[in-house]
């Protein structure tokens, strides 16, 4: 898994293999997974990492809120239970990478 699309979406297709249970890990778990693909050998896509770091500011636009607490707080913000946050992650994630697709 070279770009960080690949990884999340091997994240959603088998999430039993990841220790990601809702949006908070999931940003931790990124920031791991980034900061190792960065230090490690492994050939990241910058364009995709790019593409990704706008999905925060385009989300705060989305949820209409004034102030950036990260993508992970305003989805476990956005919904009624934390547990159902990472589900919201992929949904909102899909529908930013439709509405901005990568060129």
């Amino acid at each position: 898994m070279n770009t960080i699309y690949e990884f999340l979406a091997a994240c959603r297709e088998r999430p039993a293999l990841y220790p990601v249970t809702n949006a908070d890990d999931m940003f931790i778990f990124l920031q791991g997974y980034i900061a190792g693909s960065i230090r490690g050998k492994s050939k990241v896509n910058a364009k995709e990492l790019e593409h990704f770091a706008r999905f925060g500011a385009w989300l705060q636009k989305e949820a209409k809120l004034e102030s950036n607490v990260g993508w992970q707080k305003t989805i476990v913000l956005l919904c009624a239970d934390k547990r159902e946050s990472l589900d919201t992650f992929f949904q909102l994630l899909d529908k930013y990478k439709v509405e901005h697709p990568m060129l």
